[in-house]
């Protein structure tokens, strides 16, 4: 069964390419956010495409579990 948050996971890793220049992460932590943690991506927009579904990922995510921390990427 598909969720919005599996269509999303699956959006973001679409976006990703093996040996990108760009990473996501957060601004006030450094740390790289769910579902982008580990993927690289090929341009800027490509980048902010998945920055983009990443912050609804977690909205949505939240919404389940509201202690989901807060990510800026």
């Amino acid at each position: 069964m598909r969720t919005p948050l599996t269509e999303l996971r699956r959006y973001v890793e679409s976006l990703s390419t093996e040996t990108g220049e760009y990473v996501l992460c957060c601004a006030r932590t450094g740390e790289s956010p769910v579902p982008a943690d580990g993927l690289r991506f090929d341009s800027r927009e490509r980048a902010r495409a998945a920055a983009a579904a990443t912050r609804l990922y977690r909205a949505t995510l939240r919404t389940y579990d509201p202690a989901v921390p807060f990510r800026d990427p």
